[in-house]
This record gives C-alpha cells, sequence and structure tokens, in this order.
C-alpha cells in the first residue's frame, strides 16, 4: 500500500500511515483502537509503533482464547 502511494506521487506522514491502517482493521479492533484514541496513543505513535501495539494485542486475543478453550475442555 505505501510503495502505491509513492508511485502515484502521494507522500504521506506518519500520522497518515497509522490513520489508514486502523481505518482498515475490521470492526473487533473497535476497541483497540478507542482505547488507544482515548489516552492519545494513537496520534502520538507511527507506523512502526502502530504496528507493535496491534501484534501485541493480536497475541493476546490469542492467549485469551488458548485459556478460554483450555477451560472448556476441562470441564
Amino acid at each position: 500500500m505505501l510503495s502505491e502511494f509513492g508511485n502515484y506521487g502521494v507522500s504521506l506522514t506518519p500520522q497518515d500511515v497509522v490513520t489508514k491502517f486502523a481505518d482498515a482493521l475490521p470492526l473487533q479492533w473497535n476497541g483497540f483502537l478507542k482505547i488507544l484514541k482515548y489516552y492519545g496513543t494513537l496520534a502520538m505513535t507511527n507506523n512502526h509503533g502502530f504496528i507493535q501495539l496491534a501484534t501485541r494485542e493480536q497475541r493476546s486475543r490469542r492467549n485469551q482464547k488458548g485459556k478460554k478453550s483450555s477451560r472448556a475442555t476441562k470441564s
């Protein structure tokens, strides 16, 4: 996506890049994005920081799902 913008001569600020990635996320990420907006993190992060935050969130979700399914199998 970023290279395509460059191919057409569109220059984006780091905040523009973060906003475009955030807007492209599925609806299930809305809660995560609201938290980032509330604390001002979304406005202050660059694309690398945003990807790190999103990766941590994804890992956290996977861990929570794993814990729920292991509890269900123990019951």
